[in-house]
């Protein structure tokens, strides 16, 4: 019974493999070349990334309340695009920046 079933199997993908390999192949890689194009899979560029998590937690690294911190000095501001963020996370501080030349 079990050698039947395995004839049967391998006469079946005998007859399939022909028609069912281009397809799949086909499909493989144009699925494969725009994989990396796809909107979740893009990831923001390190120093974006690094930036949201020191904005997101810097008060768990100064082991402190995000009530706690009164100050932040940001050397490098250029537009200052990070202060909205940090004035919902520390909203009891002032921000003095400074965008050296």
């Amino acid at each position: 019974m079990m050698l039947m079933n395995a004839t049967l199997s391998k006469a079946f993908w005998d007859v399939v493999r022909p028609l069912h390999r281009p397809l799949t192949t086909l499909l493989r890689k144009r699925l494969g070349r725009e994989y990396m194009r796809h909107p979740e899979m893009e990831l923001p560029p390190a120093w974006d990334a690094t930036q949201l998590e020191v904005e997101r937690r810097l008060h768990r690294y100064l082991h402190v309340s995000a009530d706690q911190i009164r100050n932040v000095v940001i050397v490098g501001a250029n537009y200052a695009d990070e202060i909205p963020r940090l004035r919902q996370t520390y909203p009891n501080s002032k921000f003095l920046c400074f965008e050296p030349s």
